[in-house]
């Protein structure tokens, strides 16, 4: 019930009270009886308005809170937004990265396949066996395991057709026999 509601109602129901006595006329206990119940009917109706007023302010906070809750959720969403457009431009950068990073191997790749094409012509024109099968001298710097992989063998087979005591003892100018 509304305050308004509230104020014509409290009227009527007096005069219903005062009709359902049934006679015309009020003996002085009535008129008393009335009159306490017209000052509850006053005190009903200030409350009742005071309760309005109660009542219109809850609404205002009411409605200051759910203010409230739209700005927290538009500040969510927009945080929200935010971080997604953070995460899809570094996900961009990461992949910008990753291309270049392809692209570069790729280069490195020719890069490495062209100087190996570069060193078997340069071994093939200078007329070095490169697989097995004849004598090597030993130059400076050179180890048994590196002359064994530029032939072919293993180093096990250089030390066996050398005669080798110690692999790591090879000396400049030395000949080694490089089998098949």
């Amino acid at each position: 019930m509304t305050c308004d509601q509230a104020h014509s109602v409290f009227p009527v129901a007096l005069a219903a009270l005062i009709v359902g006595v049934g006679c015309n006329t009020l003996k002085p206990q009535d008129r008393s009886l009335i009159a306490g119940l017209q000052a509850d009917v006053d005190d009903l109706k200030a409350r009742v308005a005071e309760l309005g007023g109660q009542i219109e302010a809850v609404k205002v906070v009411q409605e200051d809170i759910r203010r409230d809750v739209r700005m927290v959720e538009e500040k969510t969403n927009k945080k929200q937004v935010a971080s997604g457009k953070r995460v899809a431009d570094l996900d961009r950068r990461i992949n910008a990265v990753d291309a270049a990073r392809r692209k570069d191997l790729d280069k490195i790749i020719t890069e490495l396949s062209k100087k190996m094409v570069q060193v078997i012509n340069k071994q093939r024109s200078s007329g070095r066996r490169t697989v097995g099968a004849g004598t090597h001298v030993v130059r400076k710097g050179e180890t048994l395991s590196e002359i064994a992989l530029k032939y072919g063998v293993t180093v096990e087979a250089m030390v066996e057709a050398n005669g080798l005591r110690n692999p790591n003892a090879v000396s400049v100018g030395q000949e080694l026999v490089v089998p098949q």
